[in-house]
C-alpha cells in the first residue's frame, strides 16, 4: 500500500477505533536525501529499488501476517502499531 492508503486507513482509524485506544505509528526512513541521490547516481536506480524492496520484505516478515506496510515516501515507509503495544515492543 502507499501513501494514499495509509491515509485512507489513518483516517478510518481514527474514526473507528474505540475511545482512548493508543498505537504507535513507526516510521523507517532507510536513506537521507543525499544518500539516496548519491546512491542512484553511483549505483543506479534498480539498484536502490531492489535494496528498498529487500528492506520492505524484512520489514514485512518481521511484523507478520495481516498487518500493512506503507510506502509513503521514497525510502520511507510506515507502519501502525496494534492497540496498546507499549514503545519498548519495537
Amino acid at each position: 500500500p502507499n501513501r494514499a492508503q495509509f491515509m485512507d486507513d489513518l483516517s478510518d482509524l481514527s474514526r473507528d477505533a474505540p475511545p482512548g485506544e493508543k498505537r504507535m505509528l513507526v516510521l523507517v526512513d532507510f536513506a537521507t536525501v543525499e544518500q539516496l541521490d548519491e546512491t542512484v547516481r553511483v549505483m543506479g536506480s534498480a539498484y536502490l529499488d531492489a535494496l528498498l524492496r529487500e528492506g520492505a520484505r524484512k520489514i514485512t516478515d518481521a511484523i507478520g501476517p495481516g498487518r500493512k506496510l506503507y510506502h509513503v515516501a521514497a525510502t520511507q515507509m510506515a507502519l501502525l502499531s496494534n492497540p496498546h503495544v507499549e514503545p519498548d515492543a519495537y
